[in-house]
């Protein structure tokens, strides 16, 4: 009878005896032969650690980043609150008078008399009068609203 051919058989790797890379990096650093196995698992673990630096690297970048637009937008609302306080304060002391445009008659305006115009000839005659009149009481002492009683 024929025997079958026997097959040459390949040597086997050593496999490694854990997949912890750190005790697989400490058994070849202790002086043991690594094996195929052993020494894709730590190139792998390398690769993986290198991915991670890069990772944290980006992390650290981001939060920078997002600390940088925070203080950024915490300075607008800050610029903003105390623009918009000012303009109040502002009004608040202002003691101008404002002359509104003067509803004005056909005729003036066909003159070139609109009520732009009418208004302003008023501003003008009573800052003539202001500084005709002399007096020791303050101008802002006086009353302008007649609404109250």
């Amino acid at each position: 009878m024929n025997e079958p051919k026997a097959r040459p058989r390949r040597k086997r790797t050593a496999a490694a005896t854990t997949p912890d890379a750190v005790e697989i990096a400490m058994d070849v650093a202790a002086g043991a032969a690594p094996s195929e196995a052993a020494m894709a698992v730590l190139r792998s673990h390398a690769r993986l650690l290198d991915h991670q630096g890069v990772l944290a690297r980006n992390e650290i970048f981001r939060n920078r980043i997002r600390s940088i637009r925070d203080i950024a937008i915490a300075a607008m609302v800050v610029a903003l609150v105390v623009a918009v306080g000012a303009v109040v304060w502002s009004a608040s002391r202002t003691t101008g008078l404002v002359i509104q445009p003067f509803s004005v008659p056909p005729e003036l305006v066909e003159d070139g008399l609109d009520g732009r115009a009418v208004a302003a000839l008023f501003q003008d005659e009573l800052v003539r009068l202001d500084t005709a009149t002399e007096s020791i009481r303050p101008a802002t002492s006086f009353r302008n609203d007649w609404s109250e009683g």
